[in-house]
């Protein structure tokens, strides 16, 4: 991917960690990385001495930091970056990002707004060949690269679509899936003597709450839009629900 080109990745959670690992494998690219906050080593990438120095340094430079943290970072960056820098957003809510985006970097013209629908729990090892990738806005020759190098080399499905359209859905697939796994994980259930396959699942759903990050749930309930109103459709439902077999 972009021969003789630095990609730098700011922010090594799992997701920052799983996609460094990925690109050493998949990619003939210098792999530069920073995190005040991790001591989290991979091997075969070069660590930045701070977020300024990785700015300067990368020609494509990855957001692997919470929706919150947009206002803090967003304003270093936009002091330091090269106009041919790319800038890639991976937040998983699209409509608060891109707003974000455009806020602190009104002028910079090559950016890449994407969703990856996988990461460390639902890809293999290196390889996320036929996952998705959501694109919501792509600008400038190099994203145009990155793209293709997505689909041709990690084997990605590309989806593309509207910020606006992407939240919508997510409202559904995300906000509404961690919502449940998030309040049965709050029930805290004791382990019961036998299970049924379907019991099985929604202890599956609670796993799943405990392997995400306190800030990416609050990213996909509080910076959704759609979210709100998923959320109360589903308490109104099951309040009807109750108010039904009560009333037998």
């Amino acid at each position: 991917m972009h021969h003789g080109k630095t990609i730098g990745i700011l922010g090594m959670g799992s997701f920052g960690r799983f996609l460094a690992e990925l690109l050493v494998h998949h990619s003939r690219s210098d792999i530069l990385v920073f995190d005040p906050r991790s001591t989290h080593s991979v091997g075969g990438v070069s660590y930045a001495a701070n977020l300024n120095d990785l700015v300067t340094k990368a020609d494509i430079l990855v957001l692997s930091v919470p929706l919150a943290s947009y206002d803090e970072v967003l304003p270093h960056i936009q002091r330091y970056v090269r106009p041919q820098t790319l800038i890639i957003d991976i937040c998983s809510v699209k409509l608060k990002a891109e707003e974000r985006l455009r806020m602190h970097l009104p002028a910079h013209n090559n950016i890449l707004c994407t969703h990856p629908l996988f990461g460390p729990q639902s890809a293999a090892h290196n390889d996320a060949r036929g996952h998705t990738l959501i694109v919501t806005d792509s600008q400038g020759d190099l994203a145009q690269e990155t793209e293709d190098f997505c689909s041709q080399q990690l084997g990605l499905q590309l989806v593309h679509m509207s910020a606006d359209e992407h939240d919508k859905v997510m409202a559904q697939v995300h906000a509404l899936t961690f919502f449940v796994a998030h309040g049965l994980r709050e029930m805290n259930l004791p382990t019961p003597p036998f299970m049924t396959p379907s019991y099985k699942e929604l202890i599956d759903l609670i796993e799943l709450d405990k392997k995400h990050s306190p800030e990416l749930y609050d990213t996909i309930q509080n910076g959704n839009p759609h979210a709100k109103q998923m959320r109360q459709t589903l308490m109104d439902t099951f309040q009807r629900l109750n108010q039904a077999d009560t009333a037998r």
